[in-house]
């Protein structure tokens, strides 16, 4: 996870014990215009892969039904029609919702794509810094 820390911060804990609600906010977000999150920045795409990467990695360590991990990488698919700025998200859709043949959301060709969407935006960033340069 490059974009999404904090949420890969959450799941590390959950891994490791049960946690417990407090009633208190623990964490925030900022915004400001020159975020890496804002629409305009080449690691956005990667904000919006992410939350498959999640549902991916959830479905395979937890016990959640196999229609509701479907489904749900499937809505991710159809949400990645909203940003033709990010042609690497097609990828993801292509690839499609299935598990491979072991039953592993987290399988060798989801990795592949992702090695190639992450090389796409490292890419993407290093011309927009050669452009603000």
């Amino acid at each position: 996870m490059r974009f999404l820390t904090d949420m890969a911060l959450y799941v590390n804990m959950v891994q490791r014990g049960p946690i417990a609600g407090t009633g208190n906010r623990l964490s925030g977000f900022r915004v400001h215009g020159g975020q890496s999150s804002s629409q305009s920045s080449p690691i956005f795409a990667a904000g919006v892969f992410e939350w498959e990467y999640l549902a991916r990695w959830a479905a395979d360590h937890w016990p959640i039904e196999y229609a509701t991990c479907v489904s749900t990488i499937e809505e991710r698919h159809r949400w990645y029609a909203h940003f033709p700025q990010y042609p690497e998200l097609q990828r993801f859709a292509e690839l499609g919702a299935e598990p491979d043949d072991s039953g592993s959301f987290l399988h060798a060709g989801f990795f592949t794509v992702l090695t190639e969407c992450w090389a796409a935006i490292d890419n993407a960033g290093s011309l927009v810094a050669q452009d603000t340069q």
